[in-house]
């Protein structure tokens, strides 16, 4: 008996020994960078380089890790890897010409809890997903907007033109305004009125509820580290956001009022759903279309006016352009832009030094790929950092000078250039 409880003994010890040492190893090697991942800055335990991802001025820290390891480098945070793309050559072999293999979204508890299965632009791809996509595609391009929006689109301008003339001391409240309206006019069926109106400040609320849970340095795969005290309270807030929005247009409908936009095409199945969308589905889609439409605009606009106002002499050459082709009777339309190149350019530049979403959002890998001899490991989380990618100096001479005039030699639309095969 003895004898028997103490090999008993022996035989448990030597085998919570043997899981200790396999938990030491495997803890060890968490965090690190595998042999094959593209280089990146040292790790520690566990962490991986989880406490070198600043809550600031990231695009920063990218141009800086990108200069010392490469324009294709790799983070690790806990267990998940992160591989940055700052080089264009890579994002054309890889998220163009294999975009099957990277279209799915980064699979991160605390971003996915928050808004990955009601905010159209963090879902994995789902049907759900290519559903909410396809109305996006159907309703919300150039060639639907111009066709059958002008009015609308011309009368919302007018209005800014003319709050900007009575009050030019409240210029930024009066272009969100307008810019919201524009967006909620199309896809909720209603206007803005004022500034202090729900539908000219929807936008923005859901728009900073969306940014306030995903800082930078939470958003970023950390399925090993999940940060999950924002979840219940920012998933809430976006809901009962786009509810009291869909509250209102139920109500508008229940009186007979029914409108031609986005929401009111979906409920009177104008639209056709190929996969069933619960109400809150429908109220969210519509509310990051929302976000979308109004909160990125808002920002290249505002990137506009600060810049020519900080150099006047870009907005004197635009001001002789519209005068020549419009002269002083009249406001500048759609059909004007072909030959307003200058314009065409001050947008670009604006989208160019101040990205509306400096970071973008990450892709995710769907199985293993080989670039250049490194690994781009199945499931890793694709960051194409559009700040440091814009301010490149290969690409862009002295690329944090505000400069329009450097687009002049690509006068046509983004879309045209996007789609080339340079």
């Amino acid at each position: 008996m003895a004898l028997a409880f103490i090999f008993d003994l022996t035989y448990y010890s030597l085998l919570l020994g043997a899981i200790a040492l396999l938990t030491l190893y495997t803890l060890s090697r968490f965090g690190r960078r595998g042999k094959y991942l593209p280089p990146g800055p040292p790790t520690l335990p566990f962490l991986g380089n989880a406490h070198q991802i600043p809550l600031k001025d990231f695009d920063r820290k990218i141009k800086q890790w990108s200069d010392q390891y490469g324009t294709v480098f790799s983070l690790k945070i806990g267990n998940g890897t992160l591989i940055v793309l700052n080089d264009r050559e890579a994002i054309h072999e890889l998220i163009d010409k294999k975009s099957r293999d990277f279209n799915d979204r980064g699979f991160d508890h605390h971003v996915f809890g928050t808004f990955g299965d009601i905010a159209t632009v963090v879902m994995h791809a789902t049907p759900i997903w290519r559903n909410q996509r396809k109305i996006a595609a159907q309703m919300m391009t150039a060639k639907t907007l111009d066709g059958e929006m002008p009015d609308i689109r011309d009368a919302e301008v007018i209005s800014l033109m003319y709050e900007l003339l009575a009050d030019p001391v409240n210029f930024n409240g009066h272009i969100k305004r307008s810019i919201a309206s524009s967006a909620t006019i199309v896809i909720w069926g209603h206007r803005a009125k004022d500034l202090a109106d729900f539908w000219a400040t929807c936008g923005h609320t859901g728009d900073k509820t969306m940014n306030d849970a995903m800082v930078p340095g939470s958003y970023i795969p950390t399925d090993q580290l999940p940060i999950l005290d924002l979840i219940p309270k920012s998933r809430a807030a976006f809901k009962k956001l786009w509810e009291e929005a869909r509250g209102i247009v139920d109500r508008r409908r229940a009186s007979g009022d029914k409108r031609d936009s986005i929401i009111d095409r979906v409920l009177s199945g104008n639209i056709q759903l190929d996969v069933a969308m619960s109400d809150d589905g429908i109220n969210c889609m519509c509310g990051t279309f929302n976000i979308g439409a109004s909160s990125t605009t808002t920002s290249s606009v505002l990137s506009s006016v600060l810049f020519l106002a900080k150099y006047p002499e870009f907005q004197d050459k635009a001001q002789e352009e519209l005068d020549s082709v419009c002269g002083d009777s009249r406001m500048p339309v759609w059909e004007d832009f072909e030959k307003l190149p200058y314009i065409n350019c001050i947008v670009k530049e604006a989208l160019r030094i101040r990205p509306a979403a400096p970071l973008g959002v990450p892709h995710r890998a769907a199985r293993d790929t080989w670039y250049k001899g490194m690994l781009i490991p199945k499931h890793a989380a694709i960051m194409i950092p559009a700040q440091p990618l814009h301010n490149d100096s290969t690409y862009y001479p002295n690329p944090t000078v505000y400069n329009p005039s450097r687009f002049l030699q690509h006068p046509r639309l983004a879309s045209h250039y996007a789609n080339s095969p340079d």
